[in-house]
Parts: structure tokens; C-alpha cells; sequence
């Protein structure tokens, strides 16, 4: 995890032996009867509470993590956003398949929404078999719920927007979500 919760009050408390606890120099000052009064020097009274002016780095990377994240997420959300407004523009449902469109906007067969999901095909034209075959590896992804892992997925890429192995882990993740699609859609096919 790049930041730490920080709790109030730790979760177990183990006290130390009193042998163990050293006096600090403050309880020491206060137990010497030679000490001068802390109250009596407004110099050393004020030392403890000044602000330093400077941020601990930390807070500061505290701060780029979050904004990468942010970033990341915003950048993805934006992309996704416009890429759906262009398709739902220019889809045009398809003939006899319910929740199946066809758009200019689309390269190739993609499933698209949460919680209204829908299969946009390209305009180019499919043969018969190949269109029953595309339909039913899009519905696996459907079925299999692809499109929420993806969004999770891209949560992990967001926390861990640094890390390029998670980017990678992403993309081979995807991969193989399109692996499992294709072999849910072949279960219960004959060889050809």
C-alpha cells in the first residue's frame, strides 16, 4: 500500500517495563531544582510550536500519489465517457437482436455498460455464422461480468499508478478475460 492509514489508538497496546522507559530531557529538567522555568523563557516556549514553513515529505508524496491516482482515473473516465457518447450517437440497433447495435464509431466488436449493457458491432457486414459466433462471445463477456472487472482493474491501476507491473498485470488480465469469453462461447460446440 504506498500510504499507511494512520490509526488514533493502535490496536494493541503492549506497555514497556518501567526499566526499560529512559527519563526523557524535559523530565529531567522538570525533576532538577537548578533548571530554569521553561515558562520563564518565551524564546524556548515558543521553539516547540513554530510552524517549520516546509511540508514532510510524506505529506508530499502522500499528495503525488493521490494525484496521479486522480489523474490516472480522470484521464480513463474522460476517454471512456466520449467514447460511449460517440457510439450511442451513431449505433443504429441491430434487426432481431436485442441490446445489439451497429456503429461507424467501433473497429471491432465491443461490450459496453454497467448497468445497461450492450454488444456494438462494426457496420462492416458478418456472415450469418460469424455474427452468431461474435454474439455469443460477447454475451460470455457479459455473462461473465468482464466489464466490472475491468472497472476494478482499472481501480488497482489507479492505486498503484506507479507501478508498471500492474499496468501489465491489467492488460494480461484482459487477455485472458478474452481467453475465458471465447472458451465459454466454444463450450457445447461440435470441432468445426
Amino acid at each position: 500500500c504506498p500510504v499507511l492509514p494512520e490509526l488514533p489508538q493502535a490496536p494493541v497496546q503492549v506497555p514497556l517495563p518501567a526499566v526499560l522507559v529512559a527519563p526523557t530531557t524535559a523530565d529531567s529538567a522538570a525533576d532538577t531544582p537548578d533548571a530554569p522555568d521553561a515558562a520563564a523563557d518565551p524564546a524556548a516556549a515558543g521553539q516547540g510550536n513554530a510552524p517549520t514553513g516546509s511540508l514532510a515529505p510524506l505529506t508530499v508524496l502522500t499528495a503525488v500519489w493521490a494525484a496521479g491516482g486522480a489523474a490516472l482515473l480522470a484521464w480513463e473516465l474522460g476517454r471512456y465517457a466520449r467514447f460511449r457518447r460517440l457510439v450511442r450517437r451513431t449505433a443504429v440497433p441491430l434487426d432481431g437482436e436485442p441490446g445489439v447495435y451497429v456503429s461507424p464509431a467501433v473497429p471491432s466488436p465491443v461490450s459496453l455498460g454497467l448497468l445497461r449493457p450492450m454488444i456494438v458491432l462494426p457496420t462492416a457486414a458478418l456472415d450469418p455464422a460469424a455474427l452468431e459466433d461474435v454474439l455469443r462471445h460477447e454475451r460470455a463477456h457479459l455473462r461473465r461480468g468482464d466489464l466490472w472487472t475491468k472497472r476494478l482493474l482499472l481501480l488497482a491501476r489507479a492505486v498503484h499508478w506507479y507501478d508498471p507491473l500492474v499496468h501489465w498485470m491489467a492488460r494480461a488480465a484482459a487477455g485472458d478475460m478474452e481467453l475465458a469469453s471465447d472458451d465459454l462461447a466454444l463450450r457445447g460446440a461440435d470441432r468445426a
